[in-house]
């Protein structure tokens, strides 16, 4: 059982004449389901929070730099992103998922020492004085807290901090909540009541700016990790992925029919002047690979390739309107093709030949290094015809497998590796047809930067 007390490295002072509890609705996760029938609380345990009656209440908590940030849902637009919460543009917005109104939320976690003294927030969409009033404005907050409990960041019991805070719904202007913070922890402000827009097919929860101020002037939000539903989402949709997040290497889903396969390929790892950054978001099928989106473009050398949410937006609505095949949860034969072995299917035979083994001198920590190719040979030929080809790929050797996808065969290859603080990852994928005696095989991106989006 997660306890309440703040510790000793939290204190907390709350300036009000009573505190009571209630008991916190029972936890759901949130994954395709309307995010306004989701829990609002920041952690799943379904704890229980201590409520203060007070809107003019004033709390005193001990707050660190903004690591992470989460918020309850977001809108299926792929432009009304969280990241405009904190980008210091007026012009651009968080906006909830349709319908996820009273009780939408967003939350920051905190490190680093610093000293909050207040809260600002626009109530709305602030772009224009007509999108302001056409949509709904946000008339009353709530805002909480919640301590981390362990080394680990989990959280405890939410506190509230102000219960019921009026808002200005008429102002388009930043708006001060009288907060002061210190502390490990997350905070959470949770709309408890709203003012509908003139336009009422439009139900979204809208925020363009949060700021904390501090001593010197406003706080800088550059968090590490954006999430939604939870500072621990589970994975949602056809692809069951968090977009968020840093995308898995590999293929994601397909069409059997088609076929066509949707894979997150290419290779990132490296180090200094020799770091490869060629990941892109492809399809594969008869007619050969097409690059929907660079999953690196424009990005630090030490971004992590993520799905842009748009992109995903249209694989997800693509997936759900016909027959498919969620790779990565099928139930569907799988054969891996064995280093320096081979497998059988359909007549058809598929090895992996070894070309290369450097061996080094264990005594001294030097890994072997391997290099190989990927074959098959296809029904009634004499001979093998190559798929795939190999560098050196570390101390072991690639992993291979294959599997039917409607009438063609899905091949896979990938490769891991961490030496000397060097890490290393690539993934390719090709789609055979074993009649037609030929293979679709994906093309590494190799200019991140003029990688084309459609």
């Amino acid at each position: 059982m997660l306890s309440a007390r703040l510790t000793g490295t939290i204190s907390l002072v709350l300036l009000c004449g009573a505190c009571k509890s209630k008991p916190a609705p029972a936890p759901s996760s949130i994954t395709d389901t309307d995010a306004s029938t989701a829990d609002a609380s920041i952690v799943d345990a379904g704890l229980m929070p201590r409520i203060v009656r007070d809107g003019g209440t004033v709390a005193r908590i001990r707050l660190n730099s903004v690591d992470a940030v989460a918020v309850s849902s977001r809108v299926d637009n792929g432009t009304e992103s969280p990241e405009s919460l904190y980008d210091g543009d007026l012009d651009s917005s968080w906006s909830s998922k349709t319908g996820d109104l009273v009780g939408a939320w967003v939350a920051f976690r905190f490190f680093d020492k610093v000293a909050v003294h207040g809260i600002e927030l626009t109530v709305g969409m602030t772009k224009t004085p007509e999108l302001f009033v056409q949509n709904v404005r946000i008339a009353e907050v709530s805002i909480s807290w919640a301590p981390f409990i362990d080394v680990h960041k989990a959280l405890g019991a939410e506190t509230t901090l102000v219960d019921h805070f009026a808002l200005d719904t008429e102002s388009r202007a930043l708006q001060k909540i009288p907060v002061e913070l210190t502390g490990n922890g997350a905070v959470k402000i949770t709309v408890t009541k709203i003012k509908p827009g003139s336009k009422p097919s439009w139900r979204e929860t809208t925020i363009s700016e949060i700021r904390f101020d501090d001593d010197d002037g406003h706080l800088e939000v550059s968090p590490n990790l954006i999430s939604v539903g939870s500072f621990d989402p589970k994975p949602r949709g056809v692809l069951g992925i968090i977009p968020e997040h840093r995308v898995p290497f590999g293929c994601l889903a397909a069409f059997p029919n088609v076929p066509r396969v949707y894979c997150a390929l290419g290779a990132l790892g490296g180090v200094g002047a020799n770091i490869q950054k060629s990941v892109a978001l492809v399809s594969l099928d008869k007619d050969g690979m097409k690059e929907i989106q660079s999953l690196l473009t424009d990005s630090p050398w030490w971004e992590e390739p993520r799905i842009p949410y748009g992109p995903w937006l249209r694989i997800e609505h693509d997936l759900r309107n016909a027959t498919t095949l969620a790779i990565s949860n099928t139930n569907q034969k799988v054969s891996e093709v064995p280093w320096g072995g081979s497998v059988d299917a359909d007549g058809a035979t598929f090895r992996q030949r070894e070309t290369m083994h450097d061996i080094h001198d264990a005594s001294a920590g030097e890994p072997d290094y391997f290099g190989g190719v990927l074959e098959v040979k296809f029904p009634d030929a004499a001979t093998f015809t190559k798929i795939f080809d190999s560098d050196e790929t570390g101390t072991a050797p690639l992993v291979a497998s294959v599997r039917k996808l409607g009438s063609m065969w899905l091949v896979e290859r990938s490769d891991e590796k961490a030496d000397e603080g060097i890490s290393y990852q690539s993934a390719q994928a090709a789609l055979c047809d074993l009649h037609a005696k030929h293979c679709t095989v994906s093309t590494e991106p190799t200019d991140v930067s003029a990688a084309p989006k459609n």
